[in-house]
């Protein structure tokens, strides 16, 4: 009779459907209430990580403001933003950084409601200059479907407000999407105005009059610019009478 080998073999483990250990990172507000949980979570495959899982809450007064999950650094898979009375707010997916599909939305009485409608509720409230409500409701409607109206009627409401940074920055948004807008150009060259920056304020109207030459406000306005300066007296009567001519004078501004 032969002798029969026994061969004992180490247990193989299955690693390929194992996750690393869960980390939990809180921080906290001034007044001890969290301000951010971050939880990550490591993926694993035969022992070298492939890359992180992350999914971050982010709360403010005690509440939950919004959820996201990060997949190698970008946002991947679902986001939630809820507003301050715990009502959602806003829903959306993501991949790789991406936006996919359409974004969900609600008021703060929780009825759905579209990109259309946050305009609308931002130009009634700019137009009864409610600017705090406008911003608002533009925000919201950024979120949904950022274009060129939303940001100039943005920049609009804080320039109102007089958050003439963030005037400036939703303008330069708005300009992005449509380079040739020349009304948004005489609107930044306002605000810098306003701002002492008359540098850039010179530079907005130029280029105002160059995609739109019949503009008389902005001929009028970089002439008095000029004349303010003090260093350039005829270029400023030259554009002052330009915006005349065109129909704009002082009295009527």
């Amino acid at each position: 009779m032969k002798n029969i080998l026994l061969i004992i073999l180490p247990l193989l483990l299955i690693v390929g459907c194992e996750k690393g250990p869960k980390k939990i990172i809180v921080e906290t507000w001034e007044d001890g209430t969290p301000k951010k949980v971050d939880y990550v979570i490591g993926d694993w495959l035969k022992g070298i990580q492939q890359e992180t899982l992350r999914s971050i809450t982010y709360y403010e007064n005690g509440e939950i403001i919004k959820d996201e999950n990060f997949k190698a650094g970008k946002l991947d898979g679902k986001f939630t933003g809820w507003y301050e009375s715990g009502q959602k707010r806003i829903e959306g997916n993501y991949i790789a950084g991406e936006h996919t599909g359409t974004w969900t939305s609600w008021d703060s009485l929780g009825v759905e409601t579209s990109a259309a409608e946050w305009f609308e509720k931002g130009y009634n409230a700019g137009k009864n200059k409610e600017y705090n409500k406008a911003i608002t409701f533009y925000l919201q409607t950024v979120e949904l479907d950022p274009n060129y109206d939303i940001y100039k009627n943005l920049g609009n409401a804080y320039a109102n407000r007089g958050d003439l940074s963030k005037a400036i920055q939703s303008y330069e948004k708005a300009i992005e999407l449509t380079p040739d807008a020349a009304d948004t150009y005489y609107n930044l060259g306002n605000v810098y105005t306003n701002q002492g920056d008359l540098t850039n304020a010179i530079q907005s109207y130029e280029k105002t009059i160059e995609l739109d030459p019949e503009h008389a406000g902005a001929y009028y306005n970089l002439g008095n610019v000029y004349a303010n300066q003090g260093e350039d007296l005829p270029k400023a009567i030259q554009l002052l009478q330009e915006a005349a001519r065109l129909g704009l004078r002082g009295d009527q501004e």
